[in-house]
């Protein structure tokens, strides 16, 4: 039933903008997914991890905690795509094509440059070799296990 109003209303809608052919052109795309419950739902839109994921329930805020993969949320019948979009302050910039599987919008952390260095001792090369060669063996890299098996006996 959910389903079928959803489908008129839209509908409804689409005749009242102006950019109509536009967005025809992109409900081409669009794919109607009938789940049992909220739980697979939820499930789906983990898999989906989809840029802007609306959440049109009554409590939206109990399925914080098990939703991990979204750009974007909004919580609530008032919580339009819209506003995140021009003026409610979460950031716009938002991963797509499922990548927010590992990343969420966009935030001062990304410009931020992470650099890293190590340097082991004699004691540690020879701690470590053993391990090394065994992963370079592995993945058939025989120079990382000869630079591995050479500072074990230096």
């Amino acid at each position: 039933i959910l389903i079928k109003e959803v489908e008129k209303e839209l509908k409804t809608q689409l005749d009242k903008i102006t950019t109509k052919r536009i967005i025809k052109k992109s409900l081409r795309q669009k794919k109607v997914i009938k789940v049992k419950d909220l739980k697979e739902a939820v499930k789906l839109a983990n898999q989906m991890a989809p840029e802007h994921l609306e959440l049109q329930v009554k409590n939206p805020r109990q399925y914080l905690n098990q939703l991990e993969n979204y750009g974007s949320l909004f919580l609530g019948e008032y919580s339009a795509v819209v506003f995140g979009d021009y003026c409610s302050g979460t950031n716009h910039v938002l991963p797509t094509n499922k990548n927010a599987r590992f990343t969420g919008g966009l935030s001062v952390k990304d410009f931020l440059k992470v650099l890293t260095y190590q340097q082991i001792n004699k004691k540690g090369a020879k701690k470590l070799a053993k391990t090394a060669e065994e992963f370079a063996l592995l993945e058939g890299l025989d120079a990382h296990k000869k630079s591995a098996r050479i500072r074990k006996t230096k």
